[in-house]
């Protein structure tokens, strides 16, 4: 696979654990991969764009996907949010790619502390390090390819205005385009952005960057959520703007 071992320390509410080291592969068959290691069990992270989003046989507690539906002739518990909007199941184009994924999960036998968290922006497979995990991560990669209907760059990340602070909120236009936790990515973005753009960018977040920072202070020691993450994101962003100028 190539990419790069790097050192990190991420916590993991969903597998309650600690990873201290990833596998970052920036073009695996066209896409971007992390493998986190989290000693006995290894997370890979497929970084995709759809509209759904939903667990596999373990609950998210980070982003509230606790509410247990059942499929039929599939043994696991598939578990989403209480917001209807993000579910797939009424998606004709989603079930084309569903299908398959589930049997595919079916043959693989999952343990307890194995499972699926498919976010809009990321599939995140967890598993045992005793798999064939390449052959797992293939096969996904080749079924995401497939099916481009539903894994599409035109499809838009979801920010759920309910999660952000009604002070906060007439940022949300900002975070979509600006928000961007991908080192190279945001490096990309700056270089395409004039400097009469970043000056206006800076102007218009700065006066809410104390709001920003008590927001994420507010979390203490619980994760943050989502759209905390992508403020933060863009804080961090207008900081790094105003040390270059």
């Amino acid at each position: 696979m190539g990419g790069t071992i790097r050192s990190q320390n991420c916590s993991n509410w969903n597998l309650n654990g600690t990873s201290y080291r990833a596998l970052i592969v920036k073009g695996y068959k066209g896409y971007k991969i992390e493998i986190n290691d989290f000693g006995k069990i290894y997370e890979m992270c497929i970084k995709v764009e759809s509209d759904s989003a939903f667990s596999i046989n373990i609950p998210d507690k980070l982003f509230g996907f606790v509410i247990a539906a059942r499929i039929v002739d599939f043994p696991y518990n598939v578990y989403f949010s209480d917001d209807d909007d993000i579910s797939p199941s009424e998606n004709v184009d989603f079930k084309v790619f569903m299908n398959p994924f589930l049997s595919k999960i079916k043959e693989l036998l999952l343990a307890e502390d194995e499972g699926v968290f498919y976010y809009q922006n990321w599939i995140n497979i967890v598993l045992n390090p005793s798999r064939n995990l390449i052959a797992i991560l293939d096969y996904t990669i080749d079924l995401i390819g497939n099916n481009s209907l539903i894994f599409s760059k035109n499809n838009k990340e979801r920010i759920y205005k309910k999660n952000i602070p009604e002070n906060l909120r007439p940022l949300v236009p900002l975070l979509k385009k600006w928000s961007i936790p991908d080192d190279s990515e945001r490096e990309q973005l700056m270089e395409e952005t004039s400097e009469k753009q970043k000056r206006n960018l800076v102007k218009k977040v700065n006066p809410y960057m104390p709001k920003i920072n008590a927001f994420l202070d507010s979390f203490g020691d619980e994760a943050l959520s989502h759209e905390a993450i992508l403020l933060g994101n863009l804080a961090e962003l207008i900081s790094e703007l105003q040390i270059i100028n």
